[in-house]
């Protein structure tokens, strides 16, 4: 993968809570140099009406989720399909075979970002993880906070990839993901 910035920005646009809201709006930006392919899981309710797509260098989308969703954003890296018709990526794939996940979550190594909306007395907490290892540079940038709150930037803006320990290196000399030490 090129070197440059390599920086997928999930960028959270509307990212406060309004009582009666029923859905928020998430704009997923790709930042990196080259094409991601974004996966999403929900872990309370149905999944999200997309759970995989092709993601353009410089492409940004907007997805919708329901106002208490609590689920993972990843990206999927160096895709391909094979002569089958079955799709893969090296890092973060999802293991359905297609561009959906539909209902899979990442198979490791790979950076997460996870939102929970709404929870505790209507607050939302987000994080970007690397407990499953490390594939992409990921930032999340909360807008609109609601009055009073003070929401702060979160992520893992460097490539660890190039100062991952050897024996955890996916990829050889040229890594492309890092796995978890845990």
């Amino acid at each position: 993968m090129a070197d440059g910035l390599l920086l997928l920005i999930f960028l959270l646009v509307s990212f406060s809570f309004v009582a009666g809201v029923t859905s928020r709006n998430i704009t997923i930006e790709n930042k990196c140099d080259y094409s991601v392919w974004p996966g999403t899981y929900s872990t309370n309710g149905p999944s999200l009406s997309t759970t995989g797509f092709l993601f353009r260098k410089g492409e940004a989308r907007v997805i919708n989720v329901p106002s208490s969703w609590r689920g993972r954003f990843w990206g999927r890296s160096l895709c391909s399909t094979n002569s089958t018709g079955g799709f893969s990526c090296v890092t973060g794939d999802c293991r359905s075979g297609n561009i959906e996940c539909s209902g899979a979550s990442s198979t490791p190594p790979t950076t997460l970002v996870e939102l929970s909306l709404d929870t505790f007395n209507g607050q939302d907490f987000y994080d970007v993880s690397v407990v499953d290892g490390y594939n992409l540079p990921v930032i999340i940038v909360p807008q609109h906070p609601q009055r009073g709150q003070s929401c702060i930037s979160v992520g893992c803006e460097v490539n660890l990839n190039k100062s991952c320990p050897r024996e955890l290196k996916v990829g050889g000399d040229q890594p492309v993901a890092c796995m978890s030490a845990c």
